[in-house]
Order: structure tokens, then sequence, then C-alpha cells
């Protein structure tokens, strides 16, 4: 009985081979191999996408799809988001994108408050930061520290400052994501320089 090759093992073998190819065929392997690893990564992010679930969820989800599939994750480190209903009572907007503003510390911001001026929620990973407002959760001392992390805090410097540091930039491009409510796992993404409502609104089809 011969010995099974491991995964490592067979992709030894196969480079192995490749580099005693003919150099065109050997560019067209190498492109395959690419084109299969790509496809292997997007299936299995697609598979830990949720299907039931609230606006956190449809957030999560847009996060996987952003960050696997998109170059604007590539250009930056710290993205926000924006999320809320739309005309369709069957769709769920959410917005990624570069963040361009600071978070101003005021003596209204206090950890534990509900419904405040400092976002609530956020996620990291990969030395990436995505962060939301969320009217029904409280900002925690993790929050802030995370956000002090990534030198996004700003002092109103006892009240003299009043609107907190940003860049206005009109080309950026961001992410829009059009969730069904009942499938989350179904929605259509569009990368666009223009707001919500600026542009025709992709006709996603959510009836099951």
């Amino acid at each position: 009985m011969g010995v099974r090759t491991g995964g490592t093992e067979r992709v030894k073998v196969y480079q192995k081979e490749i580099n005693n190819m003919n150099p065109k065929i050997k560019v067209i392997c190498l492109l395959i191999i690419y084109a299969l690893t790509y496809l292997t990564a997007c299936a299995s992010y697609k598979e830990s996408l949720v299907k039931v679930g609230d606006h956190s969820d449809a957030i999560n989800n847009a996060i996987m799809d952003f960050s696997n599939t998109t170059n604007l994750y590539k250009k930056d480190s710290i993205f926000f988001i924006v999320f809320h209903e739309t005309q369709r009572k069957d769709v769920i907007f959410v917005r990624i994108g570069s963040n361009n503003m600071k978070l101003l510390l005021t003596d209204e911001v206090q950890v534990g408050k509900i419904g405040g001026k400092i976002p609530t929620r956020y996620i990291e990973q990969n030395q990436k930061l995505f962060f939301w407002y969320d009217d029904n959760y409280p900002l925690t001392e993790n929050a802030m520290s995370i956000y002090e992390k990534y030198d996004l805090l700003q002092d109103d410097e006892n009240g003299v400052i009043t609107v907190p540091a940003f860049v206005l930039n009109d080309t950026q491009e961001v992410a829009h994501y059009y969730f069904c409510k009942e499938d989350l796992r179904t929605y259509q993404k569009i990368i666009t320089k223009r707001a919500i409502g600026n542009y025709k609104a992709p006709a996603i089809n959510c009836t099951s």
C-alpha cells in the first residue's frame, strides 16, 4: 500500500513539475493554480456567512465579503460602517468606507451610555478596525481602548473644539451592500463614489 501524500508535499511535487515545464505552459499552470486558490478562499468565507439575523449579522457578512473580495480593504486599516433601512422593507443597507474623521471626547462621552456621540460597536481583525454606531449597545472600556490604539480620539479641550477633525474626500470609493432581510446570504454589492440615493439601487431579488 502506497504512502498518501499530504497537501504540503503535493504542492512541492507540483512546483517541481512546473519548474521543469515549457515557459508558456508554466505560466498557464501558475495562472490556473492562482485561480483555484482564489476560488477556494471565496468558497471558504461564503460558508461562514449567516443566513438569519439582525443588522449586526448583516454587518458581519458585509465585513467578511469586504475583506475577502475588495481592493478597498487593502488600501486602509480603519473603516467606518453605516447601516439603515431602505425604501424596500425587505432590504438592509450597509456602507463600508475608509474612516476620515476623529472621535471627539466631550463631557457627554461616558462608558456604559447608550446612544451617545461615540460609536459603540467594533470589530478588529488582521490589524484593521471596523466600527459603527449602535443605539442599542452601550459604549465599553474595550471600545475606548481600541479607539485610542488606532489614534481616533480627539479631546475637545474643555469645550473649545466642537467639531472633530475630518478630511473631506469626494473621490473616495466605498462599498454599498444590499441584504435581503430574510436571507442575509443573498445580497448585492456596489463599489461607488456616490451616496445612496444618487444612483439606481440594484434590483435584488429577495423572494424565496
